[in-house]
C-alpha cells in the first residue's frame, strides 16, 4: 500500500436495544504526513468494555485514548512492535486505575486494532472485538476470538456448529485490564490492494449478523452507508449489546504511483549492511590466515597457530553476527526473501444475492406494516421511492442497487423505531415516578 492511496472510512457506535450505557469506544487516526506513514501508518482501535455501570466505559475508553497515543508515540522500527508496546501500556493503565478503587477491581476491555502500513495490514487484538477485510466477494476474518468458544474449537472438543448451542456466546478468556500483564495476539502483514474493505467491530454486530451479511453490506454500499445499516440491522434482529463498527475502504494509487517497493527496499538495505561486514571481515580475516601460514612456514609455529586461529574466530564472530542481524530483522519485518502472509481464521463467501435482498425486503415489509399501523411520524414519500425502486431493480437483477434502496428505507423507519422507543422509556419513567 502506498502513502498516496485514499482511505475512506466511517463509524457507528450504538447503545443497543437492551442496554443503559454505551460501553464501546473506537477511534481513526490517520498519517499527517509521508514521514509518520512511513514510521508508523494509518491506526483504527475499537474497544467493547465490560464491567457493567460506568466501570466497562471507563476501560474501553482508557484503551481509545492510550493505543492511538502510545502507537505514535513509540520509536520502535516496526508497527508489530509499537502495536504490542502499545496494546501493553493500556493494559498497564487500565489495571492501574482498577486497583485504585475497589469498585473499578477487574475492570476490562475488549481492544482490537489495524494497521495499514506501507508492509500490509496489521492487527494487534485482545478479546473477541473482531476485524474483518473484505475483498472480491469474499470476507475473511483476520482476528481470533478470546473466548471460551473458540478455545474450545482451538482444542477440538467443539465443533464450530455446536459451538454457538453448547456454550454461552460471550465468556471472554483474556482482555485488556483485569490483570497486570497481558498477552497481545499480533497478526499479519497481509497484502493490501486497491479496494480492499476492512471492518472492525464488537460483538453486538458480529452477534447478530452472520459473517456473509456483514460482507454483502460492506461490499454492497458506500462505508457511511454500511455503518449505518450494519447498526440498524443488529438493533432490529434484537440489540442485545451495545454495537460499534468502523469500516474502512482502500482506494486506488494515483496514477503513476509504482506499487509498494517496502519490501524490497528493507531487503537491499539488510544485504548492503550485512555485505559490508562480510566484506570488511573477509579480508581482515584473509590477512590474518596468510599471515599465519607464512609465520608457520618460516618456522615460527606457535606465532603463526596463534594468527590462524584468530583468523578463524573472527570469521566465527562475523556469522554469529549476520545470523543476530538477519534473524532480529526477520522478526520486525518477516523474512524478506519471500512474500509473507498472515493467517486468515475465517473466509467466507459474501456475493451478494437474491436470498439476501428477499430477507431484506421481509425486513422491510414488517417495519411498513408497523409503522402503517401505529401511525410512524416518518417520511412516507422517502420510503415510498425507494420501495418502488427496490421493486424494479430486483426486476432487472441489479442487486447493489436493490440492496442500497431497502438500506434507504430500513433507515427512514428506523426514525420511527427510535421515537417509538423514546416514548415507551419515558412512559416507564413516568410510571415509575407514579408508583414510587
Amino acid at each position: 500500500m502506498r502513502w498516496e492511496q485514499r482511505i475512506q472510512y466511517a463509524t457507528k457506535s450504538d447503545i443497543g436495544f437492551r442496554r443503559q450505557n454505551n460501553e464501546d469506544s473506537l477511534a481513526v487516526q490517520l498519517c499527517q504526513n509521508a514521514e509518520e506513514w512511513e514510521n508508523h501508518g494509518h491506526l483504527f482501535v475499537i474497544a467493547d468494555g465490560m464491567g457493567g455501570h460506568a466501570v466497562g466505559e471507563l476501560a474501553s475508553k482508557i484503551a481509545i485514548d492510550t493505543v492511538p497515543h502510545a502507537f505514535f508515540k513509540s520509536k520502535a522500527e516496526s508497527p508489530q512492535v509499537s502495536l504490542k508496546n502499545a496494546l501493553e501500556i493500556a493494559n498497564a493503565n487500565i489495571f492501574e486505575r482498577g486497583s485504585q478503587n475497589r469498585d473499578f477491581a477487574r475492570m476490562g476491555t475488549t481492544c482490537s486494532t489495524l494497521v495499514l502500513t506501507e508492509r500490509g495490514a496489521f492487527i494487534g487484538h485482545v478479546g473477541d472485538s473482531r476485524v474483518y477485510r473484505v475483498r472480491q466477494n469474499r470476507i475473511d476474518q483476520l482476528s481470533c476470538d478470546h473466548s471460551l468458544h473458540w478455545e474450545l474449537m482451538r482444542r477440538g472438543k467443539l465443533s464450530p456448529d455446536k459451538a454457538a448451542s453448547q456454550e454461552p456466546r460471550h465468556i471472554i478468556t483474556r482482555s485488556l485490564g483485569p490483570e497486570e500483564k497481558v498477552e497481545v495476539d499480533l497478526e499479519g502483514p497481509h497484502p493490501v490492494v486497491p479496494g480492499d474493505l476492512y471492518v472492525l467491530c464488537s460483538d453486538g454486530l458480529n452477534g447478530h449478523l452472520k459473517d456473509d451479511e456483514i460482507g454483502m453490506i460492506v461490499e454492497s454500499l458506500s462505508p457511511a452507508e454500511s455503518s449505518r445499516s450494519l447498526v440498524n440491522l443488529a438493533n432490529l434482529r434484537g440489540g442485545s449489546d451495545n454495537i460499534s463498527v468502523i469500516v474502512v475502504k482502500v482506494g486506488d494509487s494515483s496514477d503513476g504511483v509504482p506499487a509498494s517497493d517496502f519490501p524490497v527496499k528493507k531487503k537491499r538495505a539488510l544485504t548492503a549492511e550485512l555485505n559490508a561486514w562480510w566484506m570488511i571481515g573477509f579480508w581482515i580475516s584473509a590477512i590474518m590466515l596468510t599471515s599465519g601460514m607464512i609465520l608457520m612456514l618460516f618456522g615460527r609455529v606457535i606465532q603463526g597457530s596463534l594468527l590462524t586461529l584468530a583468523s578463524f574466530s573472527l570469521c566465527a564472530a562475523l556469522f554469529s553476527k549476520w545470523y543476530q542481524k538477519r534473524k532480529k530483522w526477520i522478526e520486525q519485518f518477516g523474512d524478506l526473501s519471500e512474500t509473507v502472509y498472515g493467517r486468515t481464521y475465517q473466509s467466507t463467501p459474501c456475493k451478494l444475492n437474491r436470498k439476501f435482498l428477499m430477507l431484506m425486503h421481509s425486513i422491510v415489509a414488517d417495519l411498513e406494516k408497523s409503522a402503517s399501523e401505529d401511525h410512524w411520524e416518518i417520511d412516507w414519500s422517502r420510503i415510498k421511492r425507494n420501495l418502488e425502486a427496490a421493486r424494479s431493480q430486483t426486476a432487472r437483477a441489479e442487486w447493489g442497487n436493490c440492496l442500497q434502496s431497502y438500506t434507504s428505507a430500513m433507515e427512514e423507519f428506523m426514525v420511527g423505531v427510535y421515537e417509538l422507543r423514546r416514548k415507551m422509556k419515558e412512559k416507564t419513567k413516568r410510571s415509575q415516578a407514579n408508583s414510587s
